[in-house]
């Protein structure tokens, strides 16, 4: 594929260089059995307080710096495939009576 020339996808959100805070994206269950499993493994109980999004000890995250020449490129021929799969794919499903919804891409 000649990606340098494809059309870039718009449906993509760089999150590459934000920062993330809080515990683990699970439900309630799911928090359970993590903390269970943290317990019987015998992990630092304030490991066990930061998934609860207490005050034990956070891991912080360094701050955002700037973006490398391959980065760059590497998002430019993700943003290139994902703009082929949308062109590609909206019309074999038009064809087939269907309508081609397209992803929203998470770097």
């Amino acid at each position: 594929m000649r990606w340098k020339t494809s059309r870039r996808s718009s449906n993509i959100e760089d999150r590459r260089r934000s920062r993330v805070s809080g515990g683990l994206p699970i439900g309630g269950g799911g928090l359970i059995i993590v903390l269970l499993l943290a317990w019987f493994a015998g992990a630092d109980p304030s490991m066990r307080l930061s998934l609860l999004g207490g005050t034990g000890t956070s891991v912080s995250t360094p701050a955002p710096g700037p973006r490398s020449a391959a980065e760059d490129e590497a998002a430019d021929f993700i943003a290139a495939v994902l703009g082929e799969t949308e062109d590609t794919w909206g019309p074999l499903f038009a064809s087939a009576g269907s309508q081609y919804a397209p992803p929203r891409l998470v770097l």
